[in-house]
């Protein structure tokens, strides 16, 4: 009857900050709990920015003498849309929505 009535031994756990390089943090999320939520669908975005494909600018427009803020964003892409080659396809089809009503620059 050893270790009867004692604790576990704790064992390291390691964090681990980036979803492993053949997933993207979506794709990764979406496995965790089984569906795609909010969350998932935020960090395609970011993803994509921080990877250089769309531009994120944040707009404040004070109001009512500086009482109030409107704060909004505007997406950019950036490159022509046969960069996306090492895309997966849901972040192409992302980029497809996301710019499908865009007003060309």
């Amino acid at each position: 009857m050893a270790g009867r009535g004692r604790d576990p031994r704790e064992e390291s756990i390691v964090v681990q900050y980036e979803p492993p390089a053949s997933m993207s943090p979506a794709e990764v999320g979406t496995l965790i709990d089984h569906t795609a939520q909010m969350r998932d669908i935020t960090s395609t975005l970011v993803g994509l920015a921080v990877r250089g494909y769309i531009g994120i600018e944040e707009r404040t427009e004070r109001t009512m003498m500086g009482l109030f803020a409107n704060t909004e964003f505007i997406f950019y892409r950036r490159g022509p849309r046969e960069d996306w080659i090492e895309l997966t396809e849901h972040e192409e089809r992302y980029l497809t929505a996301l710019f499908s009503h865009a007003v060309p620059a």
